[in-house]
């Protein structure tokens, strides 16, 4: 008797012990209460009087009345050329940039690193490259490709050497490719081997286009055809080889000096290209900076998977470089991105809302379909979590050891913070994943025009559904929008935005230009509301706005938002007519949340024939509906019909852009005759159609 006792308690203390080796570590960002200086964020600079048509200038509270910020290391760092010549001189022989080597199987293995002085030669040898092609300061050059370290040492030769990068997005196809190519008059274009066909198909168009220069080794049968088509086709390492040969040097740039015309995805019309300063990145990295704390510094490793096309992630890798994090590729399937994390670990997490929502998803779903007692083993532990986040004190090394460490290595186990940006995050998915990872969930608000900045979310700020305080480096005001009955006096209104992170307008489009910047502001057309804590949260777009036939306004995006949240759909687009009174959408059903549930309630098939059954098409609508009313959407806002698709809306179909934005008129005309149905069906059902006929 006394033995099993003593058994037990030896166990016991044993065990303890264990529990305590395997606690987890403090977190890195102190987690807890909400600090009492995050009760105002954001000042009204009275000074500058209240704006006519708006609401007063406000700041962010941390910022003096004199100049905002615009240049790192009070003034000693003002173009990206001097940034990353910094990280070179403080982290020479740390890693820069990794990829995953390739395997005799294709698979992929560890990352293989390259130092930043080895980057820094690297950048010279291709800049000289280049220069040797004929490039002079302030030439156009192309970048096609998927992001991979060979993009950077292109960003960075440009940079060197005051080329302006030219980005295409990896999924565009020949129509824009070419528009841009001539638009920007583009003579030289670095792409990867996959776009170099699409390079040589839109040769003919593009008369200004001389030299292509192919990341990977050449394949004899396209040297050929660029012959044929007079058009160089040169290696990377062609270039890289010749310039080590022949070094130049590079005019450095000025603070001032184009750095890159972004052209943006373009949910309407064609691209518009945005001209960005060093200067404007430059002040956006170093606005940044002050909410970033210990985070993305010398031994952190972030994975860089969003399109380096886009401004997001262009402005969080150069700070990462900047502050001496090193930065690793996706493999370049964006489906393998969970084993890129798991391999990589890394510290900081950036996305947008889609990445997020499918992890969330994912967790979601993992959980439903887990037994009763492992279900409530994990509601206890997202309990305790919870718990822990909200009083600082580390949650019980039990629940960590049993549950949540399992779901943090899902990440890697090692992401101590997350930030989103691009559209709003649902404050349901953000509070979620906080306390599922143990770690500050943040946004951010920007666009291409603010070089990404514009407010940012502190890490140790506990609150939910906004997108933080004005950076340092800008000032914003909120407009009066009468027709959607928003007006600055109620804290509501457009978003307008001035300051040095400001880019200079839109290549050769004055027009557009004209009408976007005005007096110094850039006018975003996004809805804005202050917060009591001088926070700014998202609340609407003035530019996806439309009428129905009885006058109602309607905000899709706002909607689709919503609809989202239904338990069923992975994406919806809900449009709606001028001449009709009624709101129609097109939905793309989680497959990860149908097919269990087709499982268990007895209905066999693939996505395509669960897409075509009535009875599945019957939940769905019925859930999307209730999920409107619970959100308290109003009587028009509520959809009237549903069609269901089993493919998601991708870049491929050019229905969605590279970051996940909708195009709508690219979807109304893929989804045109489908629309018409269920608008027919609509009026054949109704009461006046019924008693006419």
């Amino acid at each position: 008797m006394y033995f099993y006792i003593g058994t037990l308690i030896v166990g016991l203390v044993v065990a303890y012990f264990v529990m305590l080796k395997k606690a987890p570590k403090p977190p890195r960002v102190p987690l807890g209460p909400r600090p009492a200086k995050y009760a105002k964020q954001s000042k009204e600079m009275l000074k500058y009087g209240k704006q006519e048509g708006g609401g007063y200038i406000r700041r962010g509270s941390t910022v003096p009345d004199g100049e905002l910020v615009c240049s790192l290391k009070a003034g000693k760092i003002t173009t990206l050329h001097e940034a990353f010549q910094s990280a070179r001189n403080n982290f020479g022989n740390y890693p820069c940039l990794g990829t995953r080597s390739l395997e005799a199987d294709g698979s992929r293995g560890h990352y293989r690193w390259k130092t930043f002085m080895e980057v820094a030669n690297k950048r010279t040898h291709l800049g000289s490259g280049l220069t040797r092609l004929g490039l002079k300061a302030g030439d156009p050059v192309g970048i096609y490709s998927k992001n991979r370290e060979e993009w950077i040492l292109v960003e960075q030769a440009c940079y060197a050497f005051s080329f302006v990068i030219v980005s295409f997005y990896d999924t565009l196809g020949e129509d824009a490719v070419e528009y841009i190519c001539n638009h920007s008059e583009t003579k030289i274009v670095v792409c990867s081997k996959e776009n170099t066909p699409r390079m040589l198909a839109v040769r003919e168009k593009c008369p200004e286009l001389t030299t292509i220069i192919q990341m990977e080794k050449l394949d004899p049968d396209q040297v050929v055809e660029a012959d044929s088509k007079n058009i160089k086709l040169i290696s990377f390492e062609e270039i890289l080889k010749d310039g080590q040969a022949h070094p130049c040097e590079g005019k450095k740039p000025e603070p001032d000096n184009l750095c890159t015309i972004m052209y943006t995805s373009g949910t309407t019309g064609v691209p518009k290209g945005v001209m960005i300063t060093h200067k404007s990145l430059i002040a956006t990295i170093a606005g940044a900076e002050t909410f970033l704390e210990t985070l993305l510094t010398k031994g952190d490793a972030y994975l860089s998977y969003l399109p380096l096309a886009h401004i997001f992630e262009r402005v969080v890798v150069n700070t990462a470089l900047y502050r001496g994090s090193r930065v690793g590729f996706y493999q370049g399937d964006v489906r393998k991105i969970m084993d890129d994390i798991a391999e990589l670990k890394p510290a900081f997490l950036g996305g947008v809302p889609r990445v997020y929502d499918r992890i969330y998803d994912k967790i979601q779903s993992m959980i439903s379909q887990s037994g009763p007692f492992k279900r409530w083993l994990i509601k206890k532990a997202l309990a305790a979590s919870e718990e822990s986040l909200k009083t600082g004190k580390p949650v019980w090394p039990l629940w960590d050891i049993l549950v949540l460490s399992k779901i943090r290595a899902k990440l890697g186990g090692n992401v101590a913070a997350m930030l989103s940006g691009s559209a709003p995050l649902t404050p349901t998915v953000q509070k979620f994943l906080r306390i599922a990872f143990g770690c500050p969930v943040v946004q951010g608000y920007g666009l291409t025009e603010t070089c990404a900045g514009a407010t940012f979310a502190w890490l140790r700020d506990t609150e939910l559904g906004h997108v933080g305080a004005p950076l340092p480096c800008v000032e914003i005001k909120l407009m009066d929008v009468p027709d959607m009955n928003y007006f600055a006096a109620q804290n509501t209104g457009e978003v307008a935005i001035r300051g040095p992170n400001v880019s200079l307008g839109y290549y050769k489009d004055p027009e557009k230009t004209k009408e976007d910047y005005r007096d110094g502001w850039f006018f975003t057309g996004d809805i804005g509301k202050w917060n009591k804590d001088g926070t700014l949260s998202i609340i609407d777009r003035k530019k996806n706005i439309f009428k129905l036939s009885q006058g109602e306004y309607v905000a899709a995006e706002k909607l689709e938002g919503v609809y989202n949240r239904s338990k069923f759909c992975h994406q919806v687009w809900v449009y709606g007519d001028s001449t009709k009174a009624t709101l129609v959408a097109v939905a793309h059903p989680d497959p990860e949340a149908l097919l269990p549930w087709a499982k268990q309630n007895g209905i066999d098939g693939d996505m395509a024939t669960l897409c075509k059954n009535k009875r599945v098409h019957g939940e769905l609508f019925k859930d999307l509906v209730e999920t409107g009313k619970s959100h308290k959407l109003r009587g028009f806002e509520i959809i009237q019909r549903v069609h269901l698709v089993p493919e998601e809306f991708s870049a491929a179909q050019d229905l969605v852009t590279p970051t996940f934005k909708l195009k709508r008129p690219q979807l109304l005309k893929h989804f045109a005759t489908q629309v018409a149905s269920m608008y027919e069906d609509i009026e054949a059902a109704s009461p006046l159609t019924q008693s006419s006929s």
